[in-house]
């Protein structure tokens, strides 16, 4: 059995360059926990683990761009989260690595700009306590199942042939992303590029923006595997490739921006149009060419790596503005503004000594 425990502290402080707002968030201590058990003797070929951590956050330096009133609250603490992982994994047949793992985390805490309902004013908070404690709690929870196989050379520390040159890994994972709140960076679509954006927040509008978020993904496919090959003594080479297939994320229903606040309203409530963006796919190659140039301790080598091979351009946001502040229809709602990275090439050389 192994027993791991910590304890961390973190303390953050803010100063604008004119002084105008200038302030400290609680200090915070963040516990960590360890524990892994090998239940039976022999080759330990199982072992079950736990892992519970705190994460504190630092406060975005763009909080002090924000036309704050001034009013910071006195109590203020800094954004954390918790997380909780278990898992078991067992060795098969001496290289093959299975493991399960289950985890989920949540906010604890968050900090944002809050505004009246006509953003003239804001005041620096953290949702559902202090002087926000009229404000829903910001919500993002994560639960996720990992079900993973992994092959590596000499797992068992033998010398086991021309078959420990491989190594392969396949995984599977189930997520849900659930919340009211996407992050200090909002990702909606009509704001350009993520920013820290002040928000309003009610109770009454709390029920319409809990649901799954935008980075939501049900499920994501990843195969890897690469192998190395002998020429000579001094020439070797590895060739390997991944595949990674992720489903889409949550299209959502809104309201164009309010010329006041800033923000976009919930046409209709988090997730309820039941539709996704469409399913991405990846598979990236990556071939190298080593030469040992004067003994194991110089080794020139040539690298290709293609990443998206198959240049695939899958939708990944759409316009989610279905309506204007009126209530009339946007004809451009749903409209694809964003594809993945197009097929890239990568040339490179590098000497080691």
């Amino acid at each position: 059995m192994t027993l791991n425990a910590g304890l961390r502290y973190d303390l953050q402080r803010l100063e604008a360059v004119d002084q105008r707002l200038t302030f400290t968030p609680r200090a915070r201590f963040s516990p960590s926990l360890g524990l892994s058990v090998h239940p039976a003797s022999g080759f330990l070929r199982t072992k079950l683990f736990a892992y519970y951590a705190q994460h504190v956050t630092q406060v975005p330096l763009a909080v002090l761009d924000v036309p704050l009133s001034g009013t910071v609250d006195p109590e203020l603490v800094l954004p954390s989260s918790s997380e909780l992982l278990v898992g078991a994994e067992h060795l098969l047949l001496d290289k093959l690595l299975v493991s399960a793992t289950y985890t989920r985390s949540g906010l604890d805490s968050a900090l944002m700009p809050l505004g009246d309902e006509e953003g003239d004013s804001f005041v620096l908070g953290n949702p559902g306590r202090g002087i926000a404690r009229d404000r829903p709690k910001a919500e993002r929870t994560l639960d996720a199942v990992t079900v993973s196989l992994y092959h590596a050379p000499h797992v068992d520390g033998a010398d086991g042939g021309l078959s420990d040159h491989w190594w392969a890994q396949a995984s599977y994972t189930w997520a849900r992303l659930n919340g009211n709140y996407d992050g200090p960076l909002q990702p909606v679509p009509g704001w350009g590029e993520p920013a820290l954006q002040p928000t309003v927040g009610i109770h009454s509008e709390a029920a319409a923006q809990v649901g799954p978020l935008s980075s939501d993904r049900t499920h994501t496919v990843q195969v890897m595997g690469a192998r190395r090959f002998f020429f000579s003594r001094r020439f070797s080479a590895s060739l390997g490739g991944a595949y990674r297939g992720r489903s889409g994320t949550p299209i959502q229903s809104l309201i164009e921006p309010s010329p006041f606040t800033g923000r976009s309203d919930f046409a209709l409530p988090r997730g309820e149009t039941g539709e996704r963006t469409p399913w991405v796919h990846d598979i990236d190659l990556r071939a190298v060419v080593d030469y040992q140039v004067r003994g194991r301790d110089e080794v020139a080598s040539l690298s290709l790596e293609v990443f998206n091979l198959f240049n695939f351009q899958a939708v990944t946001r759409v316009n989610e503005f279905s309506t204007t502040l009126d209530g009339t229809p946007i004809s451009e709602f749903k409209k694809p503004i964003q594809y993945q990275t197009p097929r890239q090439v990568r040339l490179g050389l590098r000497y080691a000594f």
